[in-house]
């Protein structure tokens, strides 16, 4: 499988994956605040540039986000990747539980938009996954 890794720094790595138009977003250990918002935004950009519909999203080292960070999460990384065709998500739950919550709301509140989630213990499993589901 061919891998372009768009960003790579010492708390996440991008990387797009073209022959199965999928975005995969991995976080190496907690960011917040502008760092995290250009690390999605990135993602979103190459999403939309491809005309993709798959995102896995590798959260075993991240943290809690402020709420500042989820309410423009949800403005200006959700709204356009549902307007711009985001089908399956594929994600890796954080490690820490306390993280784990606002992440299992927004699952709730994004699978009304038709957008389905599959929840993995492990990204080997859920980039298999995103690979099984159409394009």
């Amino acid at each position: 499988m061919t891998t372009q890794t768009l960003i790579e720094t010492d708390y996440a790595t991008l990387r797009y994956y073209p022959d199965s138009g999928i975005v995969h977003s991995e976080f190496h250990k907690y960011v917040y605040g502008l760092q995290f918002r250009n690390f999605i935004t990135a993602g979103l950009t190459v999403f939309q540039q491809n005309r993709l519909n798959k995102w896995l999203s590798d959260d075993r080292k991240t943290s809690t986000l402020p709420q500042a960070d989820l309410d423009w999460a949800k403005e200006h990384w959700f709204v356009p990747m549902i307007n711009s065709g985001w089908k399956y998500w594929g994600i890796v739950l954080p490690e820490k539980l306390v993280a784990r919550q606002p992440i299992l709301r927004a699952i709730e509140d994004f699978t009304k938009y038709g957008l389905q989630v599959a929840i993995f213990e492990d990204p080997t499993e859920a980039l298999a996954w995103l690979e099984s589901v159409d394009r």
